[in-house]
Order: C-alpha cells, then sequence, then structure tokens
C-alpha cells in the first residue's frame, strides 16, 4: 500500500471512523450513559472534521441534559470554527429552554462577531422572537443589531418588528 499524503489520513481510517459513529449512535439509543464518554474522545480526538460534525449530529438526537451540555461546550469553544457554527446551529434546533439559554449566555459572552450572528440565526431558526427582540433593543454593534432585525423579519415577526420600530428614536433602525 502507498504511504498516506502529509495531513491525509492513512488509507482505510475514513471507514474506521464511519464505523465508529454507527456505534456511538447505536449506544446512544440503548445506553446513553456509555455513548457521550466515545463522543466527547471522537470531538476532542484527531477524527476528520466530517466525522466529528457527524459526532454533533448524533448529540441532537437525544435531548438529554448531557448531550446539550457537550453541544454547549462546543459552541463555546472556538478551536474550529466550522464545528463551532455548526453545533450553536444544532442547539438552536434542540429548541430546548436549556438550550436557548444556554445560547442567550454564550450571546453575551462572546466577543466574536461570527458567533454572535450564528447565535442571532440559530434564534430564528427556531423562533424565539423574544430573544431577538432583546438583542435588537440592546445591542450596542449596529451591524449586529441590523442583523436581529433582520432574523425576526425572517422568522415572521411583524409584531416584534412594530413593536421595535414604535420603541427606537434611531433612523438608521426604522429604515
Amino acid at each position: 500500500p502507498e504511504p498516506a499524503q502529509p495531513g491525509c489520513p492513512p488509507a482505510g481510517a475514513e471507514p474506521d471512523e464511519e464505523i465508529k459513529l454507527i456505534a456511538i449512535n447505536s449506544l446512544l439509543q440503548s445506553d446513553p450513559s456509555a455513548a457521550f464518554p466515545a463522543l466527547q474522545k471522537v470531538l476532542a480526538g484527531n477524527s476528520s472534521v466530517k466525522v466529528k460534525e457527524k459526532a454533533l449530529f448524533v448529540l441532537t438526537q437525544n435531548s438529554s441534559p448531557e448531550a446539550r451540555k457537550l453541544l454547549g461546550t462546543i459552541a463555546a469553544n472556538s478551536a474550529n470554527p466550522d464545528l463551532q457554527m455548526r453545533a450553536i446551529r444544532y442547539m438552536g434546533l434542540m429548541g430546548s429552554d436549556d438550550a436557548r439559554k444556554e445560547l442567550e449566555g454564550l450571546y453575551s459572552r462572546s466577543n466574536d462577531e461570527r458567533v454572535k450572528r450564528a447565535i442571532l440565526q440559530s434564534f430564528m431558526r427556531s423562533g424565539s422572537r423574544s430573544f431577538l427582540l432583546n438583542a435588537a433593543r440592546t445591542e450596542k454593534n449596529p451591524e449586529l443589531r441590523g442583523e436581529a432585525i433582520r432574523q425576526i423579519a425572517l422568522s415572521g415577526g411583524q409584531d416584534e418588528l412594530w413593536q421595535l420600530y414604535q420603541s427606537s428614536s434611531s433612523t438608521e433602525d426604522k429604515n
């Protein structure tokens, strides 16, 4: 067999990773407590981004606090920005109050505009207009405030837009 190219997994590595994920998914269905350490290992290890994204998806299939916490850890960690954005998106899709609270906390703690935009989009997808309205009212960054207003509009929040319009003295917000 040919040696692996630098930076590439050895031949046959991807199918092994796929098999691991199938096994972890099955384990998650039958014994969630045993699956989480394996998922953590995949997410922290040197698996490909594709495999890590699938591991995140497997986590979303379980609505347990442990799954949400692990997703939240990845969402708050910027070691891999693409994986972080996917975790934020998945947390929004979970739709639970705990996931929303965790995203709200991450939004308030973060200085990363990309993270904040992803959270705003996540709240739009989950229909969390109250968070979007609050962000539109309180966000200091005019671009992020505008993004929050766009996300309210995309989520069908005419009532929220009207409330914002009536309470705003900024002509920029009203345009």
